[in-house]
C-alpha cells in the first residue's frame, strides 16, 4: 500500500484536488449569479476563453518544441496532436474554466447595479418560496430564477413587498450577488 501511494502521490492529489473542484468549489461559485447571466456569459464569452486559452497553450507549446526539435515539421505535428487533445480537454472542463472565471470576476468590483423586484404569491397559495413570484419592475417581466428567490425570500415577506436586491458588475461586467434589503 505504501509503495502504491508513493508511485501514485501526484495522481492521487490530482484527483482529490479535481474532485474538490468540480463538486464544492464550482457550485459555490455559482450560488454569486443568476441563471440568467450565466447562461448569457456562456452564450457569449466562454467559447471565446476557452479557444484563446487552448491557442495561447499551443503557441507556447509550439515555441517550446520547436526550439527543442531540430525540424519544423515534427514540431508543428507534435502541437497539431497537442491542439486536438487539448480540444478535448477544455470541452471536458468547460465548467472548472467558466468557475474560475465567475471567481475572477468577483475579486475587482466595477460599480454597482441596483434592482427592485415586487414580491407577489399566486391566488389561494400559501406564502411559502415556492409561490413566490418574483417582478422584475424595470423590465416588465416575471423572474423565474431560483437563485433570486432563494436570496430574496423571506417568511415575513408579504404580498407587494418590494425588494431591492444590490448587484456588483465585475471584473467582466457580469452581474453578482451584493446585498438585498426589503422594504
Amino acid at each position: 500500500m505504501e509503495k502504491f501511494l508513493k508511485e501514485h502521490k501526484l495522481r492521487i492529489i490530482f484527483i482529490i484536488a479535481l474532485t474538490f473542484l468540480v463538486i464544492f468549489w464550482g457550485p459555490a461559485q455559482q450560488l454569486y449569479y443568476t441563471s440568467n447571466d450565466i447562461r448569457q456569459f456562456k452564450k457569449d464569452w466562454l467559447a471565446t476563453i476557452l479557444i484563446g486559452l487552448g491557442t495561447s497553450i499551443s503557441l507556447v507549446l509550439f515555441a517550446y518544441v520547436w526550439y527543442h526539435t531540430p525540424s519544423f515539421r515534427q514540431a508543428g505535428i507534435f502541437v497539431l496532436v497537442v491542439c486536438v487533445l487539448q480540444a478535448f480537454y477544455l470541452f471536458i472542463f468547460q465548467d472548472i474554466v467558466l468557475n474560475t472565471v465567475l471567481f475572477l470576476n468577483r475579486q475587482l468590483s466595477r460599480g454597482e447595479v441596483h434592482k427592485t423586484y415586487l414580491a407577489s404569491y399566486m391566488n389561494g397559495t400559501e406564502h411559502k418560496k415556492a409561490n413566490l413570484l418574483l417582478y422584475d419592475i424595470s423590465t416588465d417581466k416575471i423572474i423565474f430564477d431560483e437563485t433570486i428567490t432563494d436570496k430574496i425570500y423571506q417568511p415575513a415577506l408579504k404580498n407587494k413587498d418590494t425588494v431591492k436586491i444590490v448587484f456588483r458588475k465585475g471584473l467582466f461586467g457580469i452581474l453578482y450577488y451584493a446585498s438585498e434589503k426589503a422594504d
